[in-house]
C-alpha cells in the first residue's frame, strides 16, 4: 500500500507539478519538500494548508489521515487545529493534558467537526492509541479524537479513563442498577478489568472518532 506521501506526489504529478515546483508555491526548499513527501517530518499548519491548496486536497489527506482525492481547494479559514497529546509520556503523572505532552497538531475542517460534535473547539484533543489491548476497533498508533466534556457515563462507549495513575482507553459499558461501569477491551486476549462504582470512575473523555495512516 502507498504511504501518503507518494501518493502526494502523484497527485502533484497528475497537475503537471515537480516537487520542485510544490516546494517553490509553498516557499521552501526542494529539500524540505522531499522530507515530507518521504514521511520524514511533517509540515507546521501554514505550510500543511498551503500544500493542501496546491494539490487541491485536504489537510488530512496530506498527512495520511484520510483517503487522497481531489476535492478542490478549501479556504484555510474553514480548518481547525486539535493538538495531538502523548499519554504514554503522561502515564503515572497526575496530569495528561497540559502543553509538555503536546506531539503536534491535526487539521480538521470545521464543518465535518460540528456533524460529529457539539463540543467547544478547546475541549477537543487527539491521542494516539498505545498497544493492541482494544483491537481490532483501534489499533496501534491510530489517532482517536475525544470529546473531553463527555466525562459523566451516561452511555455505553469507548472513552479515556485514569485508573490507578495510568491513562487508558478502555469500552466501558453501565449497569444502571448496580452502579457499576464494566470496563473492557476489544481485545479478546486481554481480560475484562474490575468494575468501578460509577461515583469512583475518572473518565477524561469519550473517543468520537478514529482514524490511521494508510
Amino acid at each position: 500500500m502507498k504511504g501518503a506521501g507518494e501518493r502526494l506526489r502523484e497527485r502533484a504529478r497528475q497537475l503537471g507539478l515537480s516537487d520542485a515546483e510544490v516546494a517553490r508555491r509553498i516557499g521552501i526548499s526542494a529539500r524540505t519538500y522531499n522530507h515530507y513527501v518521504n514521511n520524514k517530518r511533517e509540515p507546521d499548519f501554514q505550510k500543511l494548508l498551503r500544500i493542501a491548496q496546491i494539490l487541491g486536497v485536504t489537510p488530512n489527506q496530506v498527512l495520511g489521515l484520510s483517503p487522497l482525492a481531489a476535492d478542490g481547494p478549501v479556504p484555510a479559514d474553514e480548518f481547525a487545529q486539535v493538538p495531538v497529546y502523548d499519554i504514554r509520556a503522561a502515564a503515572g503523572d497526575g496530569q495528561w493534558i497540559d502543553d509538555e505532552h503536546v506531539k503536534h497538531l491535526v487539521v480538521f475542517r470545521r464543518q465535518w467537526l460540528r456533524t460529529v460534535t457539539t463540543a467547544p473547539l478547546d475541549k477537543l484533543v487527539v491521542i494516539e492509541a498505545d498497544g493492541q489491548s482494544m483491537a481490532p476497533t483501534i489499533n496501534d498508533g491510530d489517532n482517536m479524537l475525544v470529546d473531553l466534556t463527555q466525562t459523566a457515563p451516561r452511555r455505553d462507549g469507548i472513552y479515556v479513563i485514569r485508573l490507578d495513575g495510568d491513562v487508558m482507553v478502555k469500552r466501558i459499558t453501565i449497569d444502571p442498577v448496580r452502579r457499576l461501569a464494566k470496563i473492557t477491551s476489544d481485545n479478546p486476549l486481554h481480560a475484562p478489568l474490575d468494575p468501578v462504582p460509577l461515583n469512583e470512575l475518572h473518565i477524561a473523555g469519550r473517543v468520537i472518532w478514529l482514524g490511521r495512516r494508510i
